[in-house]
């Protein structure tokens, strides 16, 4: 079961989104997926940024600068080892929903399974 993001269907017209410019749009969805793929519950440390900006198609020595910017614009605060995306556990499920999703999953499966070999 993969995790999802939650994207209000009004991002491009939002002021911060406006006022981050394209190529900041796309850091900051890239972020926002890479969050949820990797779990951190918004927490995008210093290190995934090189990550971040391969997948957004950002040129490397322009992805620390539109950091600056997505900060700037309020869409990511600082927390001392990295940044967190502005309010997405708000929108996203935790990591700990999803894990428990999957468990619960997991065991549906393996009920309907051991169900079928009876």
């Amino acid at each position: 079961m993969m995790a999802w993001v939650r994207l209000d269907d009004g991002f491009f017209g939002h002021p911060k989104a406006q006022a981050i410019g394209q190529r900041g749009r796309e850091l900051y969805l890239s972020a926002l997926c890479w969050s949820s793929q990797n779990l951190t519950d918004g927490h995008v440390p210093a290190t995934a940024w090189r990550r971040i900006g391969a997948d957004a198609g950002v040129k490397p020595g322009s992805v620390r600068s539109l950091v600056g910017t997505l900060v700037g614009a309020g869409l990511l605060h600082e927390n001392g080892d990295g940044w967190v995306i502005h309010d997405f556990l708000d929108y996203n499920r935790s990591r700990s929903a999803v894990l428990a999703e999957r468990e619960a999953a997991r065991k549906r499966q393996a009920r309907h399974r051991h169900e079928q070999e009876r």
